[in-house]
């Protein structure tokens, strides 16, 4: 924390190089005291008599870590006790507000982590091919955060916008253990690329994390507009493509049991 007027730094308990895409941060300023707000939580806080009645005016550093923003016009600071509840100490062996506050799961697609072929929308629900001629026959994209992991496992859903006729393969749903940087991720083509992952559809395949691949009774090429498609893990490593509510293949797999899985598709062929 930096005060121009002692032009002195002090500790505090926020790493900023630990956000990601998505999160919301405000500085809320209230009777002399300046708060930092992550998700609606108090992750940083400094009292200062120059803070009382006077103009203030916002300021942003996009240093280290942080590519871009957007401000959010319009928003109203949240009520204090939402704030109060939501940094409530935690026990000593719980992870900081701030920690916790940065896990969160996936969202929306990311903006960063994607195949130079495709795009991903401003809100980051829908993605599709740049060239819309269609010579480019695939493309990956990730999700911005990990699957939310239950006991019965993860899931992850789509729905099909667009489609063409007279290719083999087909939507491809996959998993990884390690989001890859984005830098490297903008020259992947498809999904057999992706390390530390298991994917399914091709034209009919499963890839395994070992890079071989197994036929599958089911064929994404046959996919249609408004089709819905998912990809389930169970918590016992097995693997299911769900279709418009229905299993249309599982396979056994080693996907660990815990840690972060993050969710892809390759917009590969039809």
């Amino acid at each position: 924390l930096f005060r121009s007027s002692t032009q002195a730094f002090d500790l505090c308990d926020w790493q900023p190089k630990d956000l990601s895409v998505g999160d919301h941060v405000g500085v809320l300023v209230r009777e002399g005291r300046a708060s930092v707000l992550l998700n609606d939580r108090e992750v940083a806080s400094v009292k200062d008599r120059t803070l009382h009645h006077r103009p203030l005016f916002p300021v942003v550093d996009l240093m280290g870590a942080t590519v871009s923003l957007s401000l959010l016009p319009g928003v109203v600071p949240p009520d204090p006790v939402v704030i109060a509840q939501a940094s409530m100490k935690q026990p000593q062996d719980a992870p900081s507000v701030a920690r916790r506050a940065s896990r969160r799961t996936m969202a929306r697609w990311s903006s960063l982590h994607h195949s130079k072929q495709v795009e991903v929308s401003e809100n980051g629900l829908a993605i599709a091919h740049r060239d819309r001629a269609g010579s480019v026959l695939y493309g990956v994209v990730f999700g911005d955060a990990p699957l939310q992991r239950s006991a019965a496992g993860a899931y992850f859903q789509v729905k099909v916008k667009a489609t063409r006729r007279g290719h083999d393969d087909g939507l491809t749903l996959g998993v990884t253990t390690t989001l890859p940087f984005a830098e490297q991720v903008a020259a992947f083509e498809t999904a057999e690329v992706v390390p530390h992952s298991w994917s399914i559809g091709f034209d009919g395949q499963f890839l395994t994390n070992d890079g071989s691949m197994r036929p599958i009774s089911w064929s994404p090429a046959e996919l249609i507009k408004s089709d819905r498609a998912g990809l389930f893990v169970g918590s016992g490593g097995d693997l299911r493509v769900i279709v418009n509510g229905q299993c249309v293949v599982s396979v056994l797999t080693s996907i660990p049991e815990k840690g972060d899985l993050y969710a892809f598709v390759d917009l590969l062929g039809n």
